[in-house]
């Protein structure tokens, strides 16, 4: 659709990542803003961006904190019933070995930003057996009822985690 969406500011978006509808039919889109050239980043919008069905630009926010690990390499989005914005990343993701670290956390945000929850460490993976730490996640996906959220930790990982959404137990 042409002019879908609309960014203020003169913002531009990086390489798209992931894209997610919540539960009032807003379309989220988490990009990569280091991916633009280095002439263009000045003018990154913020990596998380909310919009209404319409295409209008409701907020955007998201990028390194000081109480938690953004990732290096944003990759996966979730919105649960609660509103809570789940993001995952995927660094070093095709690269090559020797890098020292690694996107190995789960972070879950409030709709406006506020930091809730940080599951896992940048490159603190012990490996498939380990229920503190992924491994580059895949893909975060919910079952709102069972108030669940599903990791595919499959890219640095082999598995599947489920983690109780209210109290982070992995289950």
């Amino acid at each position: 659709v042409a002019n879908w969406p609309t960014l203020p500011n003169n913002w531009l978006m990086g390489d798209t990542a992931a894209v997610f509808v919540d539960s009032h039919d807003h379309v989220w889109i988490l990009h990569r803003p280091h991916s633009l050239p280095a002439d263009k980043q000045a003018s990154s919008a913020p990596p998380l961006l909310e919009f209404d069905t319409a295409g209008k630009f409701l907020r955007g926010w998201g990028g390194p904190g000081q109480s938690y690990d953004w990732p290096m390499n944003e990759h996966t989005l979730y919105v649960d019933g609660q509103d809570r914005v789940w993001i995952g990343g995927t660094y070093p993701f095709g690269r090559k070995s020797d890098v020292k670290t690694s996107d190995d956390a789960i972070l879950v945000f409030t709709a406006d930003g506020k930091f809730l929850r940080q599951y896992g460490h940048e490159g603190a993976s012990k490996g498939d057996a380990d229920t503190t730490n992924f491994k580059e996640p895949a893909d975060i996906q919910g079952d709102r009822p069972r108030q669940e959220a599903d990791v595919a930790d499959g890219y640095g990982n082999r598995r599947l985690i489920v983690i109780d959404s209210e109290t982070g137990a992995f289950r």
